[in-house]
């Protein structure tokens, strides 16, 4: 889910002039970030919304109402 949203993310979006390899190497970077945490999600919350919240901090979106519970288990030590 989270590779998903940072393909789709990339692909969508204009940009800001980086080289165009720099957007592929962050690429990486992030799902790199998503797979340290990905073992911390806990059974009550899915994957869906662990992935949500990881993708809302990672770009620095507006937070849902939830986010914030959900980011400090699975983010606690990044």
């Amino acid at each position: 889910m989270v590779q998903t949203a940072i393909l789709t993310k990339y692909i969508c979006d204009p940009g800001d002039s980086s080289a165009p390899m720099t957007r592929p190497m962050w690429s990486i970077e992030h799902m790199e970030d998503a797979y340290k945490v990905a073992s911390h999600i806990p059974p009550d919350i899915t994957a869906a919304e662990a992935a949500e919240a990881f993708v809302r901090w990672l770009f620095h979106a507006p937070r849902e109402p939830d986010d914030e519970a959900i980011l400090q288990i699975l983010i606690h030590d990044m």
